[in-house]
């Protein structure tokens, strides 16, 4: 009731800007759209204040007519938005189908109480993995309490989807990356409103994981993008990793409208028809047909929905090769931090994954990488070279740790060794490869060595699981320290500091340095050095530039 007296008394006597000093005493905020009600919480182990401003829209409802169009900038409202809950997250799933199609929010996390006079603070922008298909930006999963306890400002959002956001008619129609255009317009609307939370719009990180990581990637060679952030972090993908490029999302786009029954005379027609259909039918019928291509395909020649090199048009995101995009220096010019887990790869192989499998072994030719332009008379000889060094005798469809090690070299390490390769002659790269096998991701009966993917993500954020030992929080300080020391300073080691057992995290370099996040903190050279010399002959010797990804 006292806001609803405040905002009665500000619009009878006086303007709503001359009222933002009370409004920001009650955790009302007036940002360029409207003003947004917010909430105070506490961290929670050391239970310091913080504000959270939770379900802020950013772009107009994606439906009806709006559906696989790109995103338009939210309009104005009236009122105080109520911004102190998680809203919807993005359609996605098939049986069940969840989220809604209206999900386009943001959401901010502050320690500073917003004000008139707060000191602006670095800020990090935050995309979630998922495939493309999946995830989400509430709480629950990215709790952000530890960053926000080391004085930095905390922002997620949500993007579109799956065949929803990641549809392409491979023309002008639906050029495609929609879900990527929206990350690009929630990153201008934090350029432009980050300030209100006393976030430092000239001190942004741009950070994900996984498909999120790979966004970072792509929003690093899209023209788009440009100025919307000062450094980066990218965690288990890139552009140039396999599975980050889509290569057959028109003929996907075919045969969803043939399964539905809509003309597919035009592109035009196709599209038309779509946005005509309930978005759960929709949903559920497009997953059906996705998952069939990937039994039908390699799924090594990449996701079968998700990012994908646009005709050349004024409004594209991307439109080139990565490759050729990070070769050429084509790229914004920031400091990077980036590197994988020490076995991405682990999986529990099932016997219908196994029969699945099979087909490697029917035809090895399908283990080499969809990228290297393989010479069909080379193509026999490159395929039993690559499949005796990963599996010597031993079937692709009985084999254990050794696919493991395949997938994660050939789906992550090389890729992201790669893409740090190449952009590191342009801007300081900090490479990482987190070896540490503790319990803040639920791996509490570990039966293989090594560390899988997404296991790094419960040592910043706020994890479900109880540790394992004490050293587990060890961990978590370190990795809480050099992630907020990279969004301060766009260095994890501006000096040195006990809590980091001193060590300095040098640069890349031409001798390959990284950072082992294990045990103990260990400054080394040459990541997997055997396993990647192993490609860089396999790519000198069967390779066709140019390349997409690698």
């Amino acid at each position: 009731m006292l806001v609803l007296k405040y905002l009665f008394i500000c619009t009878v006597i006086i303007s709503l800007a001359n009222c933002a000093s009370v409004f920001q005493s009650d955790l009302v905020v007036q940002i360029k759209n409207g003003a947004v009600q917010g909430r105070q919480s506490t961290t929670l182990e050391l239970k310091v204040p913080y504000y959270s401003f939770r379900g802020i829209p950013y772009a107009e409802p994606p439906i009806g007519n709006r559906r696989f169009e790109p995103p338009v900038a939210k309009g104005n409202w009236d009122g105080v938005l109520d911004a102190t809950e998680d809203r919807a997250h993005c359609i996605q799933g098939s049986d069940p189908v969840v989220g809604e199609e209206d999900c386009l929010f943001i959401n901010v996390y502050t320690p500073t109480q917003p004000s008139d006079s707060c000191e602006l603070l670095p800020t990090m922008v935050w995309i979630y993995g998922g495939g493309f298909e999946g995830g989400d930006s509430t709480y629950d999963n990215y709790g952000p309490d530890f960053l926000l306890e080391k004085n930095v400002i905390v922002v997620s959002l949500n993007y579109r989807l799956g065949f929803l956001g990641f549809l392409s008619t491979g023309d002008n129609v639906v050029p495609g990356n929609n879900g990527l255009k929206d990350q690009v317009l929630a990153l201008k609307w934090v350029k432009d409103n980050i300030d209100r939370f006393c976030g430092d719009p000239n001190q942004i990180t741009l950070a994900g994981q996984s498909a999120g990581s790979a966004s970072v990637a792509y929003h690093i060679q899209s023209p788009q993008s440009q100025g919307l952030f000062n450094r980066v972090i990218m965690q288990s993908g890139v552009s140039l990793s396999l599975w980050g490029l889509s290569r057959r999302v028109p003929q996907i786009l075919n045969q969803v409208a043939v399964d539905l029954g809509i003309d597919n005379s035009t592109t035009r027609a196709i599209v038309d028809g779509l946005k005509e259909l309930e978005v759960d039918y929709l949903q559920s019928s497009a997953s059906s047909t996705i998952t069939s291509v990937y039994l039908a395909n390699n799924p090594r020649e990449g996701f079968a929905i998700g990012p994908v090199i646009e005709p050349d048009h004024p409004d594209a995101f991307i439109s080139g090769r990565s490759h050729e995009i990070l070769e050429g220096g084509q790229f914004t010019k920031v400091p990077i931090l980036l590197g994988f887990n020490s076995l991405e790869g682990t999986y529990n192989f099932e016997l219908l994954f196994r029969l699945y499998l099979v087909q490697y072994d029917l035809n090895p030719e399908k283990l080499l990488p969809a990228d290297m332009n393989v010479d069909s008379s080379k193509a026999a000889a490159a395929a039993k070279k690559l499949k005796s060094y990963y599996f010597g005798w031993i079937p692709v469809s009985l084999s254990n740790m050794e696919l493991m090690r395949f997938l994660s070299d050939d789906q992550f390490v090389r890729s992201i060794r790669e893409f740090a390769r190449l952009a590191q002659r342009h801007v300081p790269v900090y490479l990482y490869r987190f070896s540490y096998e503790g319990g803040l991701w639920g791996y509490h009966n570990r039966t293989i060595a090594g560390v899988t993917h997404s296991e790094e993500l419960g040592y910043y954020w706020v994890s479900k699981h109880d540790p394992l030992r004490e050293h587990d929080l060890t961990v978590r300080t370190r990795m809480v320290t050099l992630w907020t020391n990279f969004i301060k300073y766009g260095n994890p080691t501006p000096s040195q500091d006990s809590r980091l057992e001193n060590i300095i995290w040098e640069t890349l370099g031409n001798s390959l340095n990284y950072l082992d996040i294990g045990e103990h903190l260990v400054p080394t050279q040459s990541p997997e050095k055997s396993n990647m010399q192993f490609w860089d002959d396999f790519y000198n010797e069967y390779g066709n530039p140019p390349y997409s990804t690698y």
